[in-house]
Formats: structure tokens, sequence, C-alpha cells
């Protein structure tokens, strides 16, 4: 398995842990519904960018870092200063870590296939 391949299978997960947003909506203490909203289509943006780069398209590897680093600045960070259920940051957790490892094997990937 290359590093194009791992980094597009960990942001595939990664965007499957941006499914807390949804699932936190349905909760008493709820966080605002923008918050959900955001995480689902950053994750529906990484998926697709994972798609479009398995598929060969010059756009999908940039696309699937950059909702993952916007994924990690605007909802992962931030939920670390608010009052949040131990879920929420396990799975934000996991999220950030899998999403900024395959965000860091794609641009890795990047250069090398640039410098070949």
């Amino acid at each position: 398995m290359n590093r194009t391949t791992t980094g597009l299978t960990l942001c595939a997960l990664s965007a499957a842990f941006n499914a807390d947003g949804v699932i936190a909506l349905g909760e008493s203490d709820a966080p605002p519904a923008f918050v959900g909203i955001l995480s689902a289509v950053l994750g529906l943006g990484t998926l697709a960018g994972v798609l479009l780069a398995l598929r060969g398209r010059r756009g999908g590897v940039p696309l699937a870092i950059g909702t993952r680093l916007a994924s990690a600045a605007v909802l992962d960070v931030p939920t670390y200063f608010i009052g949040a259920p131990a879920w929420v940051y396990v799975t934000v957790g996991a999220g950030m870590v899998l999403g900024l490892s395959g965000a860091g094997a794609l641009w890795s990937a990047r250069g090398a296939r640039a410098a070949a």
C-alpha cells in the first residue's frame, strides 16, 4: 500500500467520524445546528475528494486534504474548549488523528510524485 492509498483510506475513515456532529444534534445539550451541518458537509466533501482521487482526478487529493484541515481547525480543536460528553471527545480525537495523518500522507505523496 503506497502513501496515497494510505492517506486516502485514513481521510475516508476520518470523514466517517464527522457523523458525530450530526448524531450530537439529537442530544439534549446539542451543539448549534450549523455545527452538525458543517460537520456533515466537510465529511461528504472529504469522501468526494477520496472518490475523485481514486478515479485519477487531479482535484481529489487537494479536496481531501483541505476538508480534513478545515475540519480539524474549525470543528475539532474548538470542541476541547466547550463542555461536551466524553464520547464526543473520543470521536473528535480519533477523527482528528486519522484526518491529519491522512492529510500528511497525501501531502508527502504529492511531493514524491512531483519529484519523480
